[in-house]
């Protein structure tokens, strides 16, 4: 038993504010400053906007989405907006995941954690996530083309040391937090996206973009800002 008292699943997209913390550095090497940070406003703005065509639209009644801050004192301010908040924590990226999965696994059945970075996925990748987690699965997990991951969910605990013992940005992320998980359950994987941390990877973004032909507003939006990097 979790102790959790509710019935709906939460979704926690983990972010930094624009300002407030260092954003997408590599990427503004390629591209410059200002247009890093205009992509990284646009990617968030994308995946609140599938997240909330989710809740409204397929999984009605059954998420509760959430922006995991970085940054404390922005919990309580106004640049984050329509979701609930949870502050990610101090410390590194494991233990801030900790954090996070593990209280809001003690409020709800199933805890999925997204990135900012992967504007591209659907509600229907989401959707997955959610039937698998309560179908057959204890995790579910979308790895990136990098090594990374875009999602990472499920309904069961999971120990600090097991999110602390994999080293985050390297090629073998998403197999090592793989190995973490495997003795606690099964591990369903979800379809793999790009996730951009450099010029390169926006090229791939455009692509699995145009290959959606169920895009959102914002998604289209963010197609035709990518244009201009042709």
């Amino acid at each position: 038993m979790n102790g959790n008292n509710s019935v709906t699943s939460a979704v926690a997209v983990f972010v930094k504010t624009p300002g407030k913390s260092p954003l997408k550095t590599r990427l503004a090497q390629g591209i410059g400053r200002e247009d890093a940070d205009r992509f990284y406003e646009l990617s968030c703005s994308a995946i609140a906007e599938l997240v909330g065509y989710y809740c409204k639209n397929i999984g009605q009644g059954l998420i509760t989405p959430y922006w995991a801050i970085a940054e404390k004192e922005e919990v309580c301010g106004n640049y984050w907006k329509d979701f609930s908040h949870i502050w990610q924590g101090d410390g590194g990226l494991g233990n801030r995941l900790f954090k996070v999965y593990n209280e809001l696994l003690c409020q709800h059945p199933h805890v999925f954690i997204i990135g900012s970075d992967c504007p591209q996925i659907s509600p229907q990748s989401l959707q997955m996530a959610v039937e698998l987690s309560h179908a057959e699965s204890n995790f579910v997990m979308g790895e990136a083309r990098d090594g990374g991951f875009w999602l990472v969910g499920g309904s069961k605990p999971i120990a600090q040391h097991c999110w602390e013992r994999v080293t985050y940005s390297a090629q073998d992320t998403a197999y090592e937090l793989c190995r973490q998980l495997e003795p606690l359950g099964e591990i369903s994987k979800l379809k793999c996206y790009q996730d951009v941390d450099e010029k390169a990877d926006l090229e791939v973004l455009r692509i699995e973009l145009l290959a959606n032909e169920q895009r959102l507003a914002m998604q289209d939006y963010l197609l035709k800002w990518l244009s201009q990097f042709d």
